[in-house]
């Protein structure tokens, strides 16, 4: 929808770089259904996906040379901050101290803050993928937001997590007072399905 209509009637052969600057031009002037000017990452979104056509049409011999070539790339991708910074980590955890299962979300939390791991990872961790002699959670598997054991999401995701020692002895502490360690959700509080 963002190539029509500067794009929609002109044969890939007679698409040229001047088309295509005018393209980019109309694109970073164009408002979205709600009359605001389109986000970068959406301009970005729609640049790439041209930029890949021509690449495509490049191969397969149907035009020389891209006319994105030489044009400047338009938009950018917003990268959302996905982590807490250590002062949002003592803020966050000081916040809950008068609560009841303080102790038990403060575990959750640091094994989530300590090892990077999603939330699917983090609940697809059972008995079996707790190193307490080397201090390392292995990932190798996830949970849906129905609790079920699932994949996780590629195979960069399979890995040895290094945890410091204070909290693998913390998560050792807790699995001696479980009655059976399961092989998946073994921490004390109920999925959250945040990702």
């Amino acid at each position: 929808r963002y190539t029509r209509p500067q794009l929609s009637d002109v044969q890939i052969q007679s698409v040229t770089a001047t088309v295509m600057s005018g393209w980019q031009r109309w694109m970073l002037a164009r408002e979205n259904t709600r009359g605001k000017a389109l986000s970068p990452a959406t301009i970005q979104l729609a640049n790439t996906a041209c930029h890949a056509l021509f690449r495509w049409a490049e191969r397969m011999g149907y035009i020389g040379r891209s006319p994105l070539a030489n044009l400047p790339t338009i938009g950018h991708s917003v990268r959302r901050k996905g982590f807490y910074e250590l002062e949002e980590y003592k803020r966050f955890i000081d916040a809950g101290k008068d609560d009841k299962q303080y102790e038990a979300a403060r575990l959750c939390f640091d094994v989530l803050f300590y090892s990077g791991m999603r939330i699917a990872e983090f609940y697809g961790v059972g008995g079996e993928d707790l190193d307490f002699s080397r201090n390392i959670i292995h990932v190798r598997k996830a949970c849906n937001a129905a609790g079920e054991l699932c994949t996780v999401k590629n195979e960069q995701s399979v890995r040895d997590i290094p945890m410091p020692q204070a909290i693998m002895q913390r998560i050792n502490r807790y699995t001696k007072r479980l009655m059976e360690i399961p092989d998946h959700q073994i921490w004390p509080l109920n999925y959250m399905p945040l990702y």
